[in-house]
């Protein structure tokens, strides 16, 4: 049981580390102040990742829940519509479709948030 949380801990660390290195790299361009770590999507995407490293045990659900998270972050406090068209949207995907991964979770996340983008 110990070796089994002892992963998950070290899972959640690995994480962390990819999206704060997904954060400050960025291409050759300047440093935007929407990169840094005082900005709202930083910490929004930081609480994501805690908020979803419950769902460990699940990865498709831990996929799903940093997709759609992940995704609600981008939106702003004005897009609400947006971001539940989107939940609706990937949730309904995910149930009857069945990923088998998470890059697809992620697939059907970012499609169903263009499609919701362009509706509202």
């Amino acid at each position: 049981m110990e070796a089994v949380r002892t992963k998950n801990v070290a899972v959640v660390m690995m994480l962390l580390l990819a999206v704060v290195q997904d954060v400050y790299s960025a291409p050759s361009l300047p440093p935007s102040p929407a990169l840094s770590p005082n900005s709202k999507k930083f910490w929004c995407k930081f609480k994501c990742d805690f908020k979803c490293a419950l769902k460990i045990g699940d990865p498709l659900g831990f996929a799903q829940c940093i997709a759609i998270c992940h995704d609600k972050c981008k939106s702003s406090p004005s897009n609400a519509a947006v971001y539940s068209c989107t939940e609706s949207c990937a949730r309904s995907k995910i149930t009857s479709l069945k990923p088998a991964d998470s890059r697809e979770v992620k697939g059907y996340v970012a499609s169903c948030y263009e499609d919701c983008s362009n509706k509202h």
